[in-house]
């Protein structure tokens, strides 16, 4: 869990861990260089619950490299991911990991989730993703959502997240690029918070982001990078017409 000046949010986040059905877990906190109290906040949770283990950054460094401390501090055989805003459903990992343990052929387990306000009311009641994925089919959307997503450590090989914007989207193409397999659950099993700041909020930006993804990390042809760009900035307005 990467946090930074995340006091607003995180007590909830990290109970939404603790009260996990599956017990035998790590909780890392990688603060970020925070200015406000959530270090001191973490800090007395990690007093009460010695599953907690704290990361500290001298100063702000990025979500990228606040998971790559993460990857490279986690112990265990599974590594999940939540930010410091968003909640885990009570049996997420109970369910996530008796399914890898079913298949050991998956390397990547995701889910649906929901999507809730500020306040924790409740915007989209189920966000559906697809059972299977794959770097193709990826190229043209990230449906891998961070929040719901576990994956066996042993099969990362190294791979670490780079600060690109859409972090998470570079990070899932370049596993399913290797390729690992992936598939969901169709279960809600997290809520994502849309909070106004968030850094995916400004479309134009969050394009410019995807273009440097296609153009100079995964080095696509011009023109199926402006086929790829356009294809999301065509979804996103179809989204947007749903939600209205």
């Amino acid at each position: 869990m990467p946090v930074f000046n995340s006091s607003q949010y995180i007590e909830e986040a990290v109970n939404s861990v603790l009260t996990q059905s599956y017990e035998k877990l790590e909780l890392l906190i990688i603060d970020d260089g925070s200015t406000d109290n959530t270090l001191s906040m973490a800090k007395k949770m990690n007093k009460l619950d010695s599953r907690i283990r704290i990361v500290e950054s001298c100063a702000n460094e990025g979500v990228a490299q606040a998971r790559n401390k993460g990857l490279r501090e986690a112990k265990g055989e599974y590594i999940a991911f939540l930010d410091s805003d968003d909640l885990w459903s009570q049996d997420k990992l109970k369910a996530q990991i008796a399914f890898l343990k079913k298949d050991s052929k998956v390397d990547i387990c995701f889910s649906e989730y929901s999507r809730i306000k500020s306040d924790g009311q409740i915007i989209t009641e189920r966000v559906t993703v697809p059972l299977e994925g794959n770097y193709q089919s990826l190229l043209k959307h990230n449906y891998i959502p961070m929040l719901t997503s576990i994956v066996r450590k042993a099969a990362l090989g190294g791979a670490e997240f780079h600060s690109v914007g859409h972090e998470d989207y570079l990070f899932w193409l370049t596993l399913l690029k290797k390729p690992l397999t992936a598939k969901s659950i169709p279960q809600v099993l997290a809520s994502y918070r849309v909070t106004p700041g968030s850094l995916s909020a400004n479309k134009l930006r969050s394009f410019q982001w995807l273009w440097r993804i296609f153009r100079y990390k995964e080095k696509l042809s011009l023109f199926t990078c402006v086929y790829l760009v356009f294809n999301v900035a065509i979804r996103s307005r179809l989204k947007l017409f749903r939600r209205n």
